[in-house]
């Protein structure tokens, strides 16, 4: 009776005792097949106005590949499920990300970018990690102004037990297109993939191999782990570069498709410095 009997639900609220209520959210595609996570980004102009908008494009697609959000609601085992569609998710993420990116508090952008266990949000068997008590992910909607965190944040989930008793407040979920935002690590920890997409020709980045070596590799779009897409990862080839051609580099070895990398060596620190 779960709502995740079928991949890509992610739970708002939790299920509790009963498996049989939920309320939950799954996006629709019109190609039909779709990832589990999408890659998003925060963009802002440094040194713009207040109201600049936000230079790039919240999706890699200004129209975020024409995906909207189809709610589901069951208030228990007993009763029937309701269900309602949410307005194009491009929308939604230009009224609270891209027309006003500037008013965004920065702690939420901060704290979207740091939920590494965001994804608990898809296996109601981890409901006790999205209560009122404890937050797995943030929540934005689609508020104008720098509102959308503040809105889900502080008045949508901690209410979110009212939707089951009030369709309005259901409604309000649903038309706010409420969802979670978890971190960029599903799909690409380095930040080099949206930066060669924005039209990057060379790229400074600190990173470790572990980060850097999906780049290489053949696409990994689908979820491929049954009901529970807690760990899955999401990937999206960027370079030519075979991947162990490069970590042979890594490794200081020439391959077949440059040289060998060379390690980056800092003088001794003097000593009494700080």
């Amino acid at each position: 009776a779960r709502a995740n009997d079928t991949q890509g639900w992610a739970y708002i609220a939790s299920p509790g005792v009963d498996p049989g209520k939920y309320l939950a959210y799954q996006a629709a595609s019109p190609s039909g097949a779709f990832p589990p996570y999408i890659p998003t980004r925060f963009s802002v102009t440094l040194g713009a106005t207040g109201t600049s908008p936000a230079p790039l494009p919240v999706c890699g697609q200004e129209d975020c590949f024409g995906l909207n959000f189809n709610y589901t609601i069951r208030a228990s085992s007993l009763a029937k499920k309701k269900t309602s569609s949410a307005p194009k998710l491009a929308d939604m993420f230009q009224n609270s990300f891209a027309l006003n990116p500037g008013a965004l508090p920065l702690t939420q952008v901060v704290s979207s970018s740091s939920s590494f266990v965001g994804g608990l949000i898809t296996n109601a068997d981890y409901s006790l990690a999205y209560t009122s008590c404890i937050d797995a992910t943030t929540f934005v909607t689609g508020a104008p102004n720098g509102r959308g965190f503040s809105i889900a944040q502080d008045d949508i989930i901690p209410n979110i037990g009212d939707c089951f008793t009030n369709a309005t407040k259901f409604q309000e979920v649903v038309q706010g297109s409420t969802t979670a935002i978890v971190d960029g690590g599903y799909t690409d920890n380095t930040g080099v993939s949206n930066a060669v997409s924005a039209g990057a020709t060379e790229v400074v980045s600190f990173l470790q191999w572990y980060d850097i070596q999906n780049l290489f590799q053949d696409d990994q779009i689908y979820a491929t782990d049954g009901t529970s897409m807690v760990r899955v990862q999401v990937w999206f080839r960027v370079f030519a570069e075979p991947a162990a051609e490069v970590l042979q580099q890594f490794n200081g070895y020439d391959s077949m498709t440059g040289k060998a990398f060379r390690p980056c060596r800092f003088p001794a620190r003097p000593a009494g410095s700080f």
